[in-house]
């Protein structure tokens, strides 16, 4: 398998390396990406992409902004710049070639001098002292004179200079065409084909620029990375169009999506996908007035929060795909598997605006299927440590609606489920791994499809209010057989056929 190392600096243009190991990735090429503190820095005013957490939370907000499936385990590696004892300190570890993009020239300075003070520098000198290829890109003007002779020195020991300057003759027509044309020399320099630009021909015409188009991605939190990822595969569907993402995820702060959706809105997007309701509300009240389209999931009920009209038409520049699974579709679900069910205790989160609407919707499919319900709200946890304490009878079984509150400390529900030997209905596939007994939910990729095939039709002409918004179609049943032997429940075997886990 290809092997090559990509460092990224303090130097200004991050998106030189966002399209470089994007393309490095789709040719079957394992990266081994080191990101120096100021590169980190520079990433972070630049794409407005913070790294935060440990190696592997790192690692999977970048596979989100090189376009890289988060299920890619094998074939893009970030390593720390400190651990001057990894593998590509070695020069017993073999890669085609090191590309330094962008470099500062504090980097070229160090290693023309082979200082080798971290891992990048390090590298670099590994690669230079076994005769392999190295290509760096530096951008930085005017150049100093010792810049031009620190850069001398690299080109006498037989790296690539290849210095950030995009031509005009391919007649660019946004800010990545200027960047591709870099990206694109760097694949050339590697001896590899690409389509970033169109290369010079006297006889060629001007490049038709209106297959490009500028999609803004508004997220709430990184635990919907699989949303965008699913995203960027529905969208795909419209082959003929080149798609340039402007990645903008909040962890949570949602007084901060106003102002990203605002700047999604001033920078031309023409179109912006919002993750979850807040980044929906925020991301059509910044479009509305511009008239670009809005694609959202996985909002419950998007007409309940003001977002559509009708499910039928929204009425306006937004659509999308709700992530609300019928109510009387989990409970068919819950009696099939718990056929004693008569009572449901629902635990919900009162001051949820989405637990609320989904509430709503249970307690009408409990009355057609004539099922006794009890409502617990709970606003902290002691609410939840306090219902642990209280004495269930069988027939009962627990139902958690789509409560973060509820979600986030389900283990005590869970705990009480067991003692008192009673099922639990989870909203999500991670409580039933953690001994809820089932769960019917919308899988996340499975969402951002849809959304993203709507925005292809979008994209090619047709006006949002004319796509009716989308519900999940085929929810994923899910169960955990362990806690079902503990209930003494002898599950059929079409319903252990049509899971789509089993825990």
């Amino acid at each position: 398998m290809k092997k090559i190392i990509v460092g990224v600096t303090g130097a200004s243009g991050i998106d030189y390396a966002r399209i470089l190991v994007r393309e490095l990735y789709r040719k079957d090429y394992t990266v081994y990406l080191i990101i120096t503190g100021p590169g980190k820095i520079v990433m972070e005013k630049e794409s407005g992409l913070k790294l935060s957490g440990n190696l592997e939370d790192q690692e999977r907000q970048l596979k989100n902004f090189f376009e890289i499936p988060l299920k890619e385990d094998r074939r893009f590696v970030l390593l720390e710049n400190e651990d001057i004892a990894a593998s590509v300190a070695s020069g017993s570890f073999k890669v085609e070639a090191m590309v330094v993009i962008p470099c500062s020239m504090a980097t070229v300075s160090s290693i023309a001098r082979g200082s080798s003070q971290d891992l990048l520098e390090r590298a670099a000198d590994v690669v230079i002292k076994e005769g392999r290829r190295l290509i760096v890109v530096p951008r930085e003007t005017p150049l100093s004179r010792i810049h031009l002779e620190n850069l001398l020195q690299l080109s006498r020991v037989g790296a690539t200079v290849l210095p950030a300057m995009p031509a005009f003759y391919h007649n660019p027509g946004s800010v990545e065409d200027l960047v591709g044309f870099v990206s694109g020399r760097v694949l050339e320099h590697l001896g590899l084909e690409h389509d970033l630009y169109q290369p010079w021909s006297p006889e060629r015409s001007r490049v038709d620029t209106e297959s490009s188009y500028n999609i803004g991605i508004l997220q709430l939190t990184s635990h919907l990375d699989d949303t965008v990822e699913g995203f960027k595969e529905g969208i795909s569907i419209f082959k003929k169009a080149e798609f340039n993402y402007d990645y903008r995820n909040v962890e949570g702060n949602v007084p901060q999506l106003a102002a990203e959706a605002e700047d999604l809105v001033n920078r031309g997007m023409d179109l912006i996908f919002a993750c979850t309701t807040p980044a929906a509300k925020f991301a059509a009240g910044a479009a509305g007035g511009k008239g670009i389209p809005v694609v959202f999931t996985p909002v419950l009920d998007p007409v309940k929060v003001g977002l559509a009209a009708s499910w039928e038409s929204s009425e306006n520049n937004c659509t999308g795909v709700s992530g609300l699974v019928s109510s009387e579709q989990k409970l068919t679900r819950f009696k099939e598997l718990y056929p004693g069910l008569r009572k449901l205790v629902v635990v919900f989160e009162g001051e949820n605006p989405n637990a609320s609407i989904e509430l709503e919707y249970v307690l009408k499919a409990a009355a057609r299927m004539r099922l006794t319900v009890q409502t617990v709200e709970v606003t902290s946890i002691e609410d939840l440590k306090a219902l642990a304490k209280k004495k269930f009878y069988a027939g009962t079984g627990f139902f958690v609606p789509v409560s973060p509150l509820v979600e986030q400390n389900i283990t005590w529900l869970i705990q009480q489920a067991r003692e008192q030997k009673l099922p639990l209905m989870a909203p999500n596939e991670d409580a039933v791994k953690k001994g809820a007994l089932l769960g019917l939910v919308a899988g996340h990729y499975d969402l951002g499809i849809e959304a993203g095939k709507m925005a292809a039709e979008i994209l090619q002409g047709k006006d949002p209010s004319d796509i009716p918004i989308g519900r999940p179609e085929d929810p994923d049943l899910i169960i955990n057989l362990t806690t079902a032997m503990h209930l003494k429940l002898d599950i059929p075997a079409h319903l252990l056929e049509q899971a789509s886990a089993i825990y």
